[in-house]
């Protein structure tokens, strides 16, 4: 026959009762003392003792990860052991979790009682011997293959100093941590100052080379002039200089003179058509086959050639010269459809 309605809420009251430690019928030979609220519920002998989530337990737990049935304590030979009832979280006695198929385990003053979810305890209870007095008690047995004896206070400070390893051992791997990421970035920014530092070096190389072919142009110049003038023939004395001009300033690629002369970081000069089509098919200077960086334009180049053509006589190079020739469209006469 199940509880009324009142026998359930003073069963839900007896669990949710004050949080001061209360000793209720210490005369019971054992009792769970609920480690979070210091209660004190003492275990029935002559029955089995029910901890689950089922109104007629004899403690009722209303999580959500506790079982009707959870967990059993019995008194068999002067003894007490606790079984798990094959419950969905488990039962964990000393922070291990019990077997719910076979294992009944022998119950010993101080074991603690936990129950959770995904491993994690939330729930813990204390069972005691009421008839064990404070003074008379033995140091606890905590491990069973005798490495070590232990009392409850041993237990604890050694919890306590793993705790404080532990965090010890925290600090350092963080302190590793953090100058590790420093040197990392120290590094990183070595490195983009080496990058800037390479960028400068090869504008200002290209300046330099450009600075350098417009000082000597005038020169060239000057001793160009010097010779027309110096010689009787005028006529012979320009085509030989545009002859020995040609051969001076000509591009390596078409091997006529250089239109729109382009300037390479490796110190080459070629007509911009001719090297921009070829930067299209390879990557390298034609004469040294240099790596390409940059190109500069020689503006001074172009009207010193310009300037010595006018002189000479010579045929003016353009664009359209540099220019494959395209063949004119053909065009294709439309048949007018019969009516």
């Amino acid at each position: 026959m199940y509880p009324s309605r009142g026998e359930q809420l003073d069963m839900k009251n007896e669990v949710r009762s004050s949080k001061r430690p209360i000793c209720e019928d210490c005369s019971t030979e054992a009792s769970l003392m609920d480690v979070a609220t210091g209660r004190m519920i003492p275990i029935n002998q002559d029955s089995e003792f029910i901890i689950g989530r089922a109104l007629t337990s004899s403690v009722i737990m209303e999580e959500f990860f506790i079982s009707r049935r959870h967990c059993s304590i019995r008194y068999e030979n002067n003894c007490y052991f606790v079984s798990d009832l094959q419950s969905c979280s488990g039962t964990f006695l000393n922070c291990k979790r019990l077997s719910s198929t076979s294992n009944i385990t022998e119950l010993r003053h101080g074991d603690l009682i936990g129950f959770g979810h995904k491993s994690k305890i939330t729930r813990t209870f204390k069972f005691t011997l009421n008839n064990i007095s404070k003074k008379n008690k033995k140091p606890r047995l905590y491990n069973k293959h005798g490495i070590g004896v232990h009392t409850e206070e041993e237990m604890f400070e050694k919890n306590i100093k793993d705790l404080h390893e532990v965090i010890l051992n925290l600090k350092v791997d963080h302190t590793v941590l953090r100058d590790k990421v420093k040197t990392e970035l120290v590094e990183l920014q070595n490195m983009m100052n080496d990058s800037m530092k390479i960028k400068s070096i090869q504008t200002k190389k290209g300046h330099d080379v450009i600075q350098k072919m417009t000082n000597e142009i005038p020169t060239l110049k000057a001793k160009l002039e010097n010779e027309l003038y110096d010689v009787g023939a005028p006529e012979l004395l320009k085509q030989q200089i545009h002859s020995q001009f040609e051969n001076e300033l000509q591009c390596s690629i078409c091997s006529k003179l250089l239109c729109k002369a382009t300037v390479l970081n490796c110190d080459h000069t070629f007509c911009e058509m001719c090297i921009m089509k070829r930067m299209q098919k390879f990557k390298s200077c034609p004469v040294c086959k240099a790596k390409f960086k940059f190109t500069s334009k020689c503006i001074t180049l172009d009207n010193y050639i310009i300037m010595n053509q006018n002189i000479t006589g010579g045929a003016k190079r353009s664009a359209k010269d540099v220019l494959p020739s395209i063949p004119p469209a053909v065009e294709v006469k439309k048949r007018r459809r019969r009516r």
